[in-house]
C-alpha cells in the first residue's frame, strides 16, 4: 500500500479550539487525508468554523440528535463509521497534531506491518498553548499485556488523540467501547484493538493534549456514574486478564487493576461531597476493594 488514505476524525461539540484542531489536521506533511467532522449536535456554532475553511478533503456531518452526552464514544464509532480512510485516528475537537504526526505514523505501520495499532508520544498544553507536562516515552514495540500493565501501574499516560488505526482491523473489533461518560472507553478500546498484535510507537512529540476547564471529565462530575464505569472497567478488564496463559502475569495485572481502582476511588472520593462519598462507597463491590486494600496494607507494614 504506496501511498494509502487517512482518514482523521473529529467529534466535534465544543467550538473554542476546534480551529486550530482543524488547521493541524490539514496541514499534515503527507497529503493523501480526508476529514470528517461529526457535529455532535452542538449548540456552538460548529458549522460555520468548518464551512469557513472551504477545504474539499472535509466532509462534515452533523447528527440529528445529542447522542454523545452520556457516552461521548458513541460519536467516537460514528466518525468511525463515515470514514473512507486506509487508516483512521481520532482527534479531540482541542487537541492538536504536529505537522508530521501522520507521515510518522505510517512510517511506523511500515516499519512494523503486522501492527494495527500506532501510537505518538503527547504533550500537555494550556489554553494559551504553553506546554505544562509531557507524557513518558513508550518501548518501540510492546504487547497489549505489556502495555496493559504499564497502563495500570501508572507508568503510561493516554488521551484517545494520539494513536492511528487500521481501519476495518478496529471495525471487526466493534469499534470503541462504550462506557458512561466515556470514563476508560479510550483505554478499553486500546487493549481491546491491541490484544492481537500489540502497539507500535515512536518518543517523538506528536499529539497535543490540550487541558481545559471543559474537558469531558470536568463537565460530568457525577461521582455515582465515575463510579460505575470504574467497577465496569474493572470487570471487563479481568476478562483480559483471564486471557492471559502465564500465572505470574495473571497475579501482576490483577494486582496493577487492584492498585489502579482503589487509586481511582480514592480520587474519586477526594473530590466528592460528603454525601457522594458514603454514596460512593457503600456498594458492595466497593467495599470489597477497600477491604483488599487494607488488609494488603496491613500485610505489607508487618
Amino acid at each position: 500500500m504506496s501511498n494509502p488514505l487517512v482518514s482523521i476524525a473529529i467529534p466535534a461539540y465544543k467550538a473554542s479550539f476546534i480551529k486550530e484542531a482543524i488547521n493541524s489536521a490539514l496541514n499534515q506533511t503527507y497529503s493523501n487525508i480526508e476529514l470528517v467532522i461529526v457535529d455532535d449536535c452542538s449548540p456552538e456554532k460548529i458549522d460555520e468554523i468548518v464551512h469557513g475553511f472551504n477545504d474539499p478533503r472535509i466532509r462534515y456531518y452533523r447528527n440529528e440528535k445529542n447522542i454523545g452526552a452520556k457516552d461521548p464514544s458513541k460519536n467516537w464509532n460514528k466518525c468511525l463509521e463515515y470514514a473512507k480512510g486506509d487508516f483512521f485516528s481520532l482527534l479531540c475537537d482541542d487537541d492538536t497534531y504536529e505537522p508530521t504526526f501522520v507521515e510518522e505514523m505510517l512510517r511506523l505501520q511500515q516499519e512494523f506491518p503486522n501492527v494495527k495499532v500506532f501510537r505518538a508520544r503527547a504533550k500537555t498544553i494550556d489554553e494559551e498553548n504553553h506546554t505544562i507536562n509531557w507524557y513518558p516515552s513508550s518501548p518501540k514495540f510492546e504487547s497489549c499485556i505489556d502495555y496493559m500493565y504499564q497502563k495500570m501501574a501508572g507508568f503510561r499516560r493516554q488521551t484517545i488523540s494520539e494513536f492511528l488505526y487500521a481501519t476495518n482491523f478496529i471495525r471487526a473489533q466493534g469499534g470503541y467501547t462504550n462506557m458512561p461518560r466515556a470514563w476508560t472507553a479510550d483505554s478499553l478500546s486500546i487493549y481491546k484493538f491491541s490484544l492481537e498484535n500489540g502497539i507500535a510507537s515512536t518518543s517523538n512529540f506528536l499529539v497535543n493534549f490540550r487541558a481545559t476547564s471543559k474537558n469531558i471529565s470536568s463537565i460530568y462530575s457525577d461521582a455515582i456514574d465515575k463510579r460505575d464505569a470504574i467497577l465496569l472497567f474493572k470487570k471487563k478488564i479481568e476478562l483480559f486478564i483471564m486471557k492471559t496463559s502465564n500465572s505470574d502475569h495473571r497475579k501482576l495485572l490483577t494486582e496493577a487493576l487492584d492498585q489502579f481502582v482503589y487509586t481511582e476511588i480514592y480520587c474519586l472520593c477526594t473530590h466528592a461531597s460528603i454525601f457522594n462519598i458514603f454514596r460512593i462507597i457503600f456498594k458492595r463491590e466497593v467495599l470489597k476493594i477497600l477491604r483488599s486494600r487494607f488488609f494488603t496494607f496491613r500485610k505489607n507494614r508487618q
